[in-house]
């Protein structure tokens, strides 16, 4: 033939190794998690076979939530999902991880999205856990009665300073009142029943400037 218009493609045999010089279509793989990395061409010369990691055989063209991987034990191109850089929950906390492994989800995970940090997993879909969220309103409520008695004793404490002084003046004599008021009726609010908690206006801010 005077013209080669097509390249010469080498030609094999039934042990792998080619017969003649000439190019191949190659499809190469990770030697590590066997992915399909790249489609080459290259040209080999007689009697050797292709390189490690590569095959003859072309994959199936697939969506973007499939990946390509050779079953090298096999000899063939499997199509595992790939969920990788999707957010997954875990069943048990909800806690959330990014997916970075090819295949099917591990059980004790969903890609479902909880609805609240109170959601248990039902084994299709997460529900509120009422219990878990009422304990967090009551742990809430708990946290807002201390800090709330806090602040209340710590403005007793000064005015009843002032008033041990005979410094006080009404104004002040009356705010001290006032808030030990507020501090009773802080503490008398039941926190186990936090829905219904009206918490009562604090006393306006002592002045301690002598009239």
């Amino acid at each position: 033939m005077k013209y080669q218009i097509k390249p010469i493609e080498a030609i094999f045999n039934d042990k792998g190794f080619s017969q003649n010089a000439g190019y191949v279509t190659l499809y190469n793989f990770d030697n590590v998690t066997y992915e399909f990395i790249a489609t080459t061409i290259r040209q080999l010369p007689a009697g050797i076979s292709i390189p490690a990691d590569s095959c003859l055989d072309a994959p199936n063209y697939i969506d973007e939530n499939t990946a390509i991987v050779r079953d090298v034990k096999n000899n063939q191109w499997i199509y595992p999902p790939d969920h990788r850089g999707k957010q997954i929950y875990n069943i048990h906390d909800g806690s959330p991880k990014t997916v970075d492994f090819i295949g099917e989800l591990p059980d004790t995970y969903t890609d479902k999205v909880p609805g609240s940090a109170f959601d248990s997993w039902n084994g299709k879909e997460w529900i509120e856990d009422k219990e878990k969220a009422l304990k967090n309103r009551i742990d809430l409520a708990k946290q807002e009665q201390e800090s709330r008695l806090s602040e209340a004793d710590s403005y007793i404490y000064d005015l009843n300073e002032a008033i041990e002084l005979e410094l006080a003046t009404d104004a002040q004599k009356e705010l001290h009142k006032s808030w030990r008021q507020y501090r009773f009726v802080v503490k008398q609010i039941n926190i186990n029943q936090p829905d219904s908690i009206n918490w009562p206006a604090k006393p306006q801010q002592p002045n301690f400037i002598s009239e």
